[in-house]
């Protein structure tokens, strides 16, 4: 994928509001639903990570990676890639890597955005970036 086509994407989404289990660019996104879409959209099929996040007592976005392990790596920053952070302490947001250094995301009361992930403010937040392999076989 070129970055021209990477770039369209981003600018679909950039301004769109944050909304608490958003699924929609009209409706508004939350952090899990904004990758899931963006992935989709950039034609690297994840699964959708939303429906726990929110339900998990910890409200964390690593539950998919723990529970499927043959299905995450942990890998490098890179485009494709998920990124996670702690916010308070705790792991409860997540971004999309849209190259080696940058990542789109909404953080709760603000609106769509591409961040750098060295800035100081993520880079002591960051928990690890994740990359998805696959599907589960069912046997």
């Amino acid at each position: 994928m070129t970055n021209k086509e990477i770039n369209k994407v981003i600018m679909k989404y950039l301004g769109t509001a944050y909304k608490f289990n958003g699924e929609s660019l009209k409706e508004g996104l939350d952090c899990a639903n904004l990758c899931v879409l963006v992935a989709k959209d950039l034609g690297i099929n994840i699964p959708n990570i939303n429906h726990t996040l929110h339900t998990e007592s910890s409200y964390s976005v690593l539950f998919n990676i723990r529970d499927d392990i043959a299905l995450w790596k942990q890998s490098e920053p890179k485009f494709g890639t998920l990124c996670v952070f702690k916010i308070n302490g705790e792991i409860k947001h997540v971004g999309f890597m849209v190259n080696e250094n940058d990542f789109i995301h909404i953080m709760e009361n603000s609106k769509v955005t591409v961040d750098t992930l060295s800035s100081v403010q993520w880079v002591r937040r960051l928990v690890g970036c994740y990359e998805y392999i696959g599907s589960k076989l069912e046997i």
